[in-house]
């Protein structure tokens, strides 16, 4: 049984609620299966839920760190190519690195872009939309301002249809939902 005030997990038979006092008697989400089913050891985990403001902004940094460092240590060593022009042995260094840091960017574009969607179809759960519009951010410029847009919309108070409001969590854990 779970309270329909702030969402915590209530043992069986109890008439109030451990963590706020709510009378139990009454509770509209009286079991999981109300909430969408968030198996931890699925893959699925990765998509059910809800996810605040907060987590969802760190969880977007989080899907970018790979790119933003592959990036800037091209830049890096290319200006450091430059700088030390003349001599072979970065030239050839160089030549190597402009193979393979471009296919580490390459590579890191999937995780941007799964870490990304994941994170904004919780943060929609969080706000009562529908996962379905967190693919309006895949859309040229219109997702950027759809991604800011979701940094500021308000959370829905309490339990909603995609489970109770997210309170105190590790964020990682959070993002992650483990």
């Amino acid at each position: 049984m779970y309270c329909t005030k702030c969402g915590t997990k209530a043992e069986g038979g109890t008439s109030f609620c451990s963590e706020c006092g709510a009378s139990l008697n009454n509770a509209v989400f009286s079991t999981r299966t109300d909430y969408v089913s968030q198996d931890t050891g699925s893959f699925s985990r990765l998509f059910t839920g809800r996810l605040n403001r907060k987590s969802y902004f760190i969880g977007l940094l989080f899907a970018i760190l790979p790119l933003f460092i592959f990036v800037t240590l091209w830049g890096l060593i290319n200006i450091l190519v430059r700088s030390l022009n003349g001599i072979s042995f970065l030239d050839t260094t160089n030549h190597i690195i402009n193979l393979v840091i471009p296919f580490l960017i390459t590579i890191s574009l999937p995780w941007l872009v799964f870490l990304g969607i994941c994170v904004t179809i919780r943060r929609c759960h969080d706000f009562g939309s529908n996962g379905f519009l967190s693919l309006i951010t895949v859309i040229p410029y219109l997702g950027l301002l759809a991604v800011f847009a979701f940094l500021f919309i308000k959370s829905d108070g309490g339990p909603n249809i995609y489970g109770p409001q997210i309170k105190d969590r590790k964020v990682l854990a959070d993002i992650f939902n483990y």
